[in-house]
């Protein structure tokens, strides 16, 4: 059996594609550390028969009762570690320790002398799935954090079933290879280097993400692991922010990203400012007699979310107006006050304190278009304009 999977397997360590066995994979023989049973060649491995009880009399730096199973592999690219070690059964509990290789490892390991560089045996999985593993930044439920690792590497992987008559397990490697963005954060105005946080994050996977501030020069160094397996269709979000700055937020690709680690890749900052910003905090705007916001509004109100989010020092006001016949009708005020409140409920719904907020309706009394003549300029009409107070 195992001979018919290794050879209908399209397999390359870590980074490889394989076909997933029909039969469960027989690991009987895999329980003590000399036993270790080389993965290498495989991207997916499993699902396995279930991990055989080993007596107490072998070594083993489980705290729970053992059933475990050892593996081992080598990793055949730079890049950063990642798996997930999925329970066939979503009730069974895995623990896990990874180690380096070293010379005489299955003899050191015996006499308690080799190191676990990860290691979960206090029943941190997923509540949901059983799974566990290493993510990119350790956030994720019942994983730790993902390791550097280099060519030509290798690692023993230790598993252990904490309950009697549990079920078997499958591995799943990722491919996670690291970039490095570097630069300096500025002030648009005069060049001047700033004190600011850099921020990357993978919109489709929230769990792939990192930060760094600049040093006292303002130089920022943000190392990135992109995926080739979902790299099509990823997009990432890098934040640039500051103390009394807007933050200047951009999307790129996964091959936009790759470019940018090619040079130093400069991020400037604006200054904020008393009473209207429109060229960073762009007016908000709504549907005819409606207070639902277009959708090309959107990006600003994520922005003042963010914004507001980043500093919580900023206090506004969101004066609301209407497209209406002067003078402002009870309609055209209520309706430019609730446009206000819209914005309002959208911030405080996601966690902005709303005493920091005020709202103030104007019916149609300050439009842009005083006699518009196209839809365009009534849509310009209809709108919520943000007024910082404080900062």
């Amino acid at each position: 059996m195992k001979k018919q999977l290794f050879l209908s397997s399209l397999l390359l360590i870590l980074f490889g594609f394989s076909v997933s066995a029909q039969e469960l994979v027989d690991i009987n023989n895999t329980s003590i550390c000399e036993k270790a049973l080389d993965i290498s060649r495989f991207q997916r491995f499993g699902p396995t028969t279930a991990p055989v009880a080993l007596g107490t009399e072998k070594p083993n730096s489980f705290q729970h009762t053992p059933h475990p199973a050892w593996y081992k592999f080598t990793v055949n690219k730079d890049g950063i570690l990642l798996f997930d070690i999925l329970p066939n059964n979503p009730k069974d509990n895995y623990d896990f320790m990874l180690f380096k290789d070293e010379p005489d490892f299955c003899k050191k390991f015996a006499e308690g002398k080799i190191a676990a560089l990860r290691e979960n045996k206090d029943g941190r999985i997923d509540s949901l799935s059983g799974a566990t593993g290493l993510s990119f930044n350790g956030q994720q439920q019942g994983y730790l954090k993902g390791i550097d690792v280099k060519t030509n590497e290798t690692y023993y992987l230790a598993l252990n079933n904490v309950y009697d008559k549990g079920s078997g397990h499958t591995i799943v490697f990722k491919n996670l290879i690291t970039y490095t963005i570097s630069g300096n954060v500025l002030n648009q105005k005069n060049d001047h280097t700033l004190t600011a946080n850099v921020t990357l994050r993978n919109i489709n996977s929230p769990e792939i993400s990192t930060s760094t501030e600049t040093d006292k020069k303002g130089s920022f160094s943000l190392k990135i692991g992109l995926s080739n397996e979902n790299s099509a269709n990823a997009q990432y979000e890098l934040c640039a922010y500051a103390d009394k700055f807007f933050p200047l937020i951009k999307l790129f690709t996964a091959e936009e990203i790759k470019n940018l680690c090619s040079k130093p890749y400069d991020l400037q900052l604006t200054k904020l400012k008393k009473s209207y910003n429109e060229d960073e905090l762009k007016p908000i705007y709504f549907e005819p007699n409606d207070m639902e916001i277009v959708p090309e509004s959107q990006i600003s109100l994520n922005k003042l979310l963010r914004l507001m989010s980043l500093n919580t020092k900023i206090e506004i006001l969101l004066e609301g107006h209407t497209n209406g016949i002067y003078p402002s009708t009870a309609v055209d005020m209520q309706l430019s006050e609730s446009r206000s409140n819209a914005v309002k409920t959208y911030l405080t719904e996601n966690g902005i304190d709303p005493t920091r907020i005020q709202i103030k309706g104007f019916g149609s009394t300050k439009e842009m278009y005083e006699m518009p003549e196209t839809e365009e300029q009534e849509g310009f009409n209809r709108r919520v304009e943000i007024n910082i107070l404080k900062f």
